[in-house]
């Protein structure tokens, strides 16, 4: 018999882009949808929904990896598809991923092809970052990986997406992974609120000894920013603070991430003057906003915390309670 799926979305809100992506959703299907409320009080209603769709409201937004952890804890399919809430499926994306989960034994998640509204490929997978791959990063060299592929071995821009891969991790925007397996590495870490919670499960997936897949076949189309508000400055800071809680679970040094938050920061302060002539003043005032919360990040971070975490656990069983987001 084939496996039954859930997909699970977390959303802040109802727009128009949340029910596009239930509609891309193949009927017959378990979904449930995890509300986190909305910054200026637009929460998921069940008018907004299609029959059947199982609306979850969470307390308070504890970010992405714990709306998927508490959708996760209700589902009831042997494997769960993780789906962000601006991603249309496309026609035979949920079979794809199955198919290429079901081929080899050895493989734990599965992730698929996410496209851009005009069709471009966008970040899908990629390798275990590290340090340099933030200082190209930090120094905005990433840019120029299309050109010089070693600036982009983070994202893997030297890879064809439109080939299978196994890479070191998938995006969570569109990730399938055995309700089992979920549950054995703890679902997602909450100390992550944004970002980097998909690259922290699909190493301890890996850790485990399963595989991770990247399946050109299954296509989403990403609009990008959600159902919450758009790219911000707290947003870029939100991802930086991601790379803490990432390298303090690995006992990394402190010092390196600190000095490469320090000079992101930097450098976004020293854009804001040619932005301001390029952009406009509204423009530059972002990047000095997100410069100077990144200087802070690095000068005034509880990195504590970030240490504490390499000796934490998570848990999903009935009734526990994961540890409160760092951010």
């Amino acid at each position: 018999m084939p496996r039954t799926v859930t997909v699970i979305l977390v959303a802040l809100g109802a727009r128009d882009r949340l029910r596009s992506s239930l509609a891309s959703i193949p009927e017959g299907r378990e979904v449930i949808v995890v509300d986190h409320g909305h910054p200026v009080g637009r929460p998921v209603i069940e008018g907004d929904l299609p029959r059947g769709v199982r609306l979850v409201r969470a307390e308070r937004n504890r970010g992405f990896g714990a709306g998927c952890n508490e959708g996760a804890h209700l589902a009831g399919g042997e494997l769960l598809l993780f789906l962000n809430p601006d991603a249309e499926l496309q026609p035979g994306a949920i079979e794809a991923m199955v198919a290429r989960f079901e081929s080899d034994e050895r493989i734990g998640v599965v992730g698929g092809r996410l496209l851009r509204p005009d069709g471009s490929d966008e970040l899908s997978f990629g390798r275990r970052p590290r340090p340099r791959d933030l200082l190209a990063i930090a120094l905005r060299l990433d840019a120029l990986a299309p050109i010089f592929p070693r600036l982009g071995g983070f994202r893997m821009t030297a890879a064809d997406p439109s080939l299978p891969e196994l890479p070191h991790w998938v995006s969570g925007a569109l990730l399938l992974i055995s309700a089992r397996l979920f549950r054995e590495v703890a679902g997602f870490d909450e100390r992550f609120f944004l970002y980097c919670e998909d690259v922290d499960l699909c190493d301890r997936v890996r850790a485990g000894g399963a595989r991770v897949a990247y399946e050109p076949s299954a296509r989403a189309r990403h609009h990008g920013g959600g159902t919450g508000p758009p790219w911000s400055a707290d947003r870029h800071v939100e991802h930086w603070r991601s790379w803490w809680v990432y390298w303090g679970l690995r006992g990394r040094r402190r010092a390196p991430i600190a000095a490469l938050t320090a000079l992101a920061g930097a450098i976004r302060v020293a854009e804001a003057l040619p932005v301001a002539f390029l952009a406009g003043v509204d423009a530059a005032r972002l990047r000095i906003r997100c410069g100077t919360g990144l200087l802070r990040l690095a000068t005034t971070h509880d990195r504590s915390r970030c240490a504490a975490a390499s000796s934490a656990t998570t848990s999903l069983a009935p009734g526990g309670v994961c540890p409160p987001s760092m951010a």
